[in-house]
């Protein structure tokens, strides 16, 4: 390509734009010189060798090396007023690295912006879409042409994209309006040289951090142009990988939120979709907050993270646990085991020890014991601050005796325990209730409590009834469990994190204890504990504010299922405090005693238990009316 020639004219409008530039104000004669040149320069400026680029809103033309020119899309400029106005850039944006769209001068409808000089858009130019003319052609651009060249941008680059992100989502035009970049168009991302720069108008928006993970993706790896997304990487599916990599690192250093906006959640899940990662992306944003609560330090952090997201890349859970899953594959289900078998599960336990029981297999933390990733069928469960070593799995082995088997959300009990190593079905993704231990020792109180209300609070109002119905009827089935003559079986609910959503249901995953002296301890109340009064093991939940909705939304689904499966009555001291504490946080006014009867009413009645959960229902909206909230 030639290297444009500026005429006399659009250079001389270059350097009079570059007086005003350098100059706090602009003086009438500066103004009117500016206005003169500009007339003279225009037809120059916009002619087709000038062209930069388009994008959404306007197409930008090159002045000289230090200006280009922003003309709105399908406008013609109009310079013969006598009245136009120009006005100097704000400069909001001035400690952005990376960011070149905000103009330096505004003449009528024309943005003067600093010229970025040659350079190449992500995804495939509005001006290459012209010339394409199939989609087949299209993705093979993107595909061959793209990939390859982003792929190859030095990873300081992306750090530096990074980090302007983690400066705007710092940044307000007013109070309640951030500073948020468009996302829509992959072109406003471009390669100059070997530096990724940021381009077009930055917008404001009521809702903070939506500078995200997910946004850098949707820029470089979701977007083919404004209009279409990519639904294919092809062939170069480890050069989308790498760009990936690089955005996580990245992303990493400058500690952007990862899925801020609903959209960044579609996105994930299409990026990893093409790129074909078969990892549950819920699970993989969870191991990635996991590790940047555990290490805030970034020296320790990014090397952490570097394995982690190597390991998901690439084919995972080779050698020493794959050797251990086909062990466990041949004998799970069987009553009982032979000593052979025994002894080869215990000796392929400790030639992966030391592969399973590292950060990045790490799931969730509980009261009592951790939880890793062996497989993607198995899970380890040990002590918390508590060393395992090969030495001591052999003292104590005991072979599952599937007790608990009739509970079907229950995924506490162990296949097998060697000492004090336990193996589990793995049961994936998990979000417990509340907020998850490991992250609750990590947060301010202030983002325990943004954590609750924003993510915790709107995931667990949204899920069916079915499913709350379904781990109260394991909880009745517990009730009916003898272990000995005055032995019961007691679910802890002290720990709301004991109780998680997994496998599209709500499950239970600590173990129970079996040595209750109470019958029937096991109550809405508990349920209530769990999902309403408790955000922590050692903290009660905030209280939820203009999000109370939320709340009740999930009373009302726990007081159903406690009528489904039975478990309304309220026989303790400490029944009543939960239900106590559950109404209050509620803003419910309505005696309990009142409620849980009116409650068992209706589930004594002589319908089926569709319209009797219908009736409950009805019920419960007309306590809700009848005790307005304060929002």
């Amino acid at each position: 390509m030639k290297k444009p020639v500026f005429q006399s004219a659009s250079g001389d409008f270059g350097k009079a734009v570059g007086d005003v530039f350098q100059k706090e104000t602009i003086s009438e004669t500066a103004r009117n010189n500016l206005i003169d040149k500009l007339r003279l320069a225009i037809k120059e400026i916009i002619k087709p060798k000038n062209f930069m680029g388009r994008g959404f809103n306007g197409t930008v033309y090159q002045i000289d090396k230090n200006f280009a020119m922003k003309i709105k899309n399908y406008a013609k400029p109009s310079l013969e007023t006598s009245d136009l106005v120009i006005k100097k850039g704000k400069n909001i944006f001035k400690n952005l690295k990376t960011y070149y769209g905000e103009e330096v001068l505004q003449i009528g409808d024309l943005k003067i912006l600093r010229n970025l000089g040659k350079h190449t858009p992500a995804g495939v130019p509005p001006e290459k879409l012209k010339d394409l003319k199939s989609l087949e052609e299209i993705y093979k651009y993107y595909q061959k042409e793209y990939l390859p060249l982003f792929a190859k941008v030095p990873q300081k680059s992306y750090d530096a994209v990074a980090e302007d992100f983690a400066r705007l989502n710092k940044m307000k035009y007013s109070a309640g309006e951030y500073c948020t970049f468009d996302s829509k168009n992959p072109g406003n991302i471009l390669l100059a040289g070997d530096e990724l720069k940021l381009t077009d108008e930055i917008n404001s928006i009521n809702m903070s951090e939506t500078n995200s993970v997910g946004k850098l993706m949707e820029l470089m790896l979701y977007k083919i142009s404004s209009l279409d997304s990519i639904r294919s990487y092809g062939d170069n599916t480890e050069e989308a990988k790498q760009i990936l990599r690089k955005i996580l690192i990245a992303s990493e250093k400058a500690n952007l939120p990862y899925d801020t906006r609903e959209r960044d959640r579609v996105v994930w899940d299409g990026v990893f979709k093409n790129a074909e990662i078969n990892e549950d992306v819920d699970d993989f944003i969870q191991n990635l907050e996991i590790i940047r609560g555990r290490n805030p330090r970034l020296s320790k952090r990014i090397p952490e993270v570097e394995k982690y997201v190597d390991s998901v890349f690439c084919p995972s859970f080779k050698g020493r646990s794959r050797e251990l899953e086909k062990v466990l594959d041949n004998v799970v289900g069987k009553p009982e085991i032979s000593e052979k078998e025994k002894n080869l599960i215990i000796e392929k336990i400790k030639n992966a020890l030391q592969d399973i029981l590292i950060p990045s297999r790490f799931i969730e933390e509980g009261t009592h014991n951790a939880v890793y990733k062996i497989t993607t069928k198995y899970a380890a469960r040990v002590p918390v601050n508590t060393q395992i070593t090969p030495s001591t799995l052999g003292e104590g082995f005991e072979w599952g005796k599937g007790i608990f088997s009739r509970m079907r959300n229950y995924y506490g009990e162990p296949i097998l325990q060697a000492g004090k190593f336990q193996i589990l079905h793995n049961i994936g993704f998990q979000m417990p209730a509340g907020i998850p231990e490991h992250l609750s020792k990590t947060m301010s109180e202030h983002q325990q409590k943004k954590y609750y209300i924003e993510k915790y609070l709107p995931k667990f109002a949204s899920i069916s009834q079915y499913n709350y119905n379904q781990i109260a009827r394991d909880l009745a089935i517990l009730n009916e469990m003898r272990f000995g003559p005055r032995s019961f079986g007691l679910f802890d609910s002290l720990n709301p994190n004991n109780i998680v959503y997994g496998k599209k249901s709500l499950l239970l995953v600590d173990e129970i204890e079996t040595l209750c002296d109470k019958p029937y301890a096991n109550t809405t109340a508990k349920l209530l504990e769990v999902f309403i009064n408790r955000a922590t093991k050692d903290r009660e939940a905030p209280d939820a504010g203009e999000k109370v909705k939320l709340v009740r939304k999930i009373f009302k689904k726990t007081l159903i299922a406690g009528m489904y499966a039975d478990l309304l009555h309220a026989d303790s001291k400490e029944d009543c405090r939960n239900w106590e504490i559950a109404l209050r946080k509620c803003q419910i006014k309505t005696p309990l005693f009142e409620i849980i009867n009116k409650m068992e009413q209706i589930g004594a009645m002589p319908f089926d238990m569709d319209e009797k959960i219908t009736i409950a229902g009805r019920y419960i909206d007309t306590l809700f009316s009848v005790n307005p909230t304060n929002i």
